[in-house]
């Protein structure tokens, strides 16, 4: 099981509160299985493993869509503009 757990939600009208990216700290648990090890100075111990899932891609359009929506257009956040080259959508 896992020590501690991080997650990134969202907002979405559609569904409410959407998990958006998560991570678990698992310690040594899966290292002890594979015999994981690290060399900490002369000395070897088990690694710490983290499981993680990639950002949730769709849902992070998504969540920026509806959350960024202004009648008939929606606005692009200003740190995006340089990624899209365009500052609005509109019908």
């Amino acid at each position: 099981t896992a020590r501690s757990n991080i997650d990134c939600n969202g907002d979405l009208d559609v569904d409410g509160h959407t998990n958006l990216d998560h991570v678990s700290n698992f310690l040594t648990y899966q290292s002890n299985r594979m015999n994981l090890k690290i060399k900490d100075g002369k000395a070897k111990q088990l690694a710490h493993t983290l499981n993680g899932s990639a950002l949730a891609l769709p849902r992070i359009v998504a969540s920026i869509l509806e959350n960024h929506q202004e009648g008939d257009h929606i606005l692009i956040p200003k740190v995006l503009h340089k990624y899209t080259g365009f500052k609005k959508i509109s019908k």
